[in-house]
């Protein structure tokens, strides 16, 4: 006879939900009253979905335990049925074999190694987002129809919200010190910080030369020094910093328009600067996924090339083990990276853009990630700009700031 051993899972949030329902007896009379509700939900890390519990399940739930695994038998005071309900979601860990419920043993096993904050798995897994679909206004960009619903949309969204905090913010001081104004005009470094602007609108009948590709990878994600630290670390010399200076993000280049490069997903090799092929796709294809990787921001699918930026969790957890802050510093790493990414591509002349609003799990099932040893985080992109004088909704057309003296 199979074991059949339990427990529950040490990675689950439960919280209570308040608001308000229509009152049933009193809807039944013909009056229609709201009263306040509460419910019990409960978020499993595992599974990534909230799930309501009733108040008895809830009681039955949290006197099982998360650290001792116990055989399952009925005077336990719940049946199968309550058993399986709560392990097909990653609530309870049912060992008895079957892999609907094994795939969550596994996973627990794996945060559990990986030194995961609790915490930090929770924000993680909570903010993952899959199969979303953002709202454009249209994919015709231009023209003054398109400008008046851009401005509707904004006096809809200040009409709900409220007016925006100010743009400069200044504290009450009676002591100000004027810096002085140096001018850098000249100087090739500040020319190519100020030419650092997000693009959306790119020339998608020009390749981005393979050379150019190589540039702005080996500068943003490439490594320019080793050092020593013990004979079983190895620190990176890189662009720029990274928690521990451990560097855990690693670059895939999603290829739409790049010379001598198929359509399809590399490995940026860090230690050999090589791409190494993950998947082919057609030119087709390629746009497709660059398409749905970012929820439906369709400008992308113009542009040379994506990096999907992942983060290998426990190259940082190692050292900080399940730090409060070692999740945090991860994100700083890949908002590092975007930054240089930007600087980089400036200096090549290129268009380049950072989104947050990426579809996490698609992206990491096209890449076979678990999502727990390796994650994706944030995709940058770049492409040729298209020259274009008119006013758009994607690159608007910023006025000079001249500072008060």
């Amino acid at each position: 006879m199979k074991s059949k051993k339990i427990k529950r899972s040490e990675f689950v949030f439960f919280y209570h939900k308040n608001g308000k329902t229509l009152d049933i007896q009193e809807l039944l009379k013909g009056k229609i009253q709201q009263i306040e509700s509460r419910k019990m939900l409960a978020f499993p890390v595992l599974n990534g979905e909230e799930i309501v519990v009733s108040d008895e399940e809830f009681e039955i739930l949290k006197s099982i335990s998360i650290t001792e695994w116990v055989e399952f038998n009925e005077n336990l005071g719940f049946t199968l049925e309550f058993l399986e309900k709560f392990a097909s979601v990653g609530i309870l860990l049912f060992d008895n074999g079957q892999e609907e419920f094994a795939q969550y043993i596994r996973k627990e096993d794996i945060l559990n190694k990986s030194k995961w904050n609790i915490y930090a798995a929770f924000f993680h897994y909570l903010t993952k987002w899959s199969k979303v679909d953002v709202e454009m206004v249209t994919e015709d960009y231009e023209g003054d129809d398109n400008m008046d619903l851009y401005e509707q949309g904004m006096d809809n969204i200040i009409k709900k919200n409220g007016v925006p905090p100010t743009h400069f913010h200044k504290i009450n001081s009676e002591n100000r010190t004027m810096l002085p104004l140096e001018d850098l005009s000249d100087d090739t470094y500040y020319q190519t910080i100020l030419k650092r602007k997000t693009s959306r609108i790119f020339n998608k009948n020009i390749s981005v030369k393979l050379e150019t590709l190589s540039t702005v990878l080996l500068y943003t994600f490439g490594c320019h020094g080793k050092y020593d630290m013990h004979k079983q670390l190895t620190l990176l010399h890189k662009t720029v910093p990274s928690g521990g200076s451990l560097h855990p993000t690693e670059a895939y280049i999603l290829c739409l328009n790049v010379e001598s490069l198929e359509p399809g997903i590399y490995h940026y090799n860090v230690e050999m600067h090589s791409l190494d092929l993950v998947k082919i796709y057609n030119a087709e294809e390629a746009k497709d996924f660059a398409n749905k990787f970012v929820a439906g921001q369709h400008y992308v699918k113009d542009a040379g090339f994506l990096v999907l930026m992942t983060t290998r969790y426990f190259r940082n957890f190692w050292k900080y083990q399940q730090h409060t802050l070692a999740y945090k510093v991860t994100l700083l790493d890949t908002g590092h990276l975007s930054q240089m990414f930007y600087l980089n591509a400036a200096k090549e002349n290129l268009g380049s853009f950072v989104t947050g609003a990426i579809n996490t799990s698609l992206i990491e099932q096209e890449l076979s990630l678990d999502g727990f040893t390796e994650g994706a985080t944030l995709v940058v992109g770049c492409g040729i700009p298209l020259a274009n004088e008119s006013v758009n909704l994607l690159e608007p057309d910023f006025l000079k700031h001249e500072i008060v003296r």
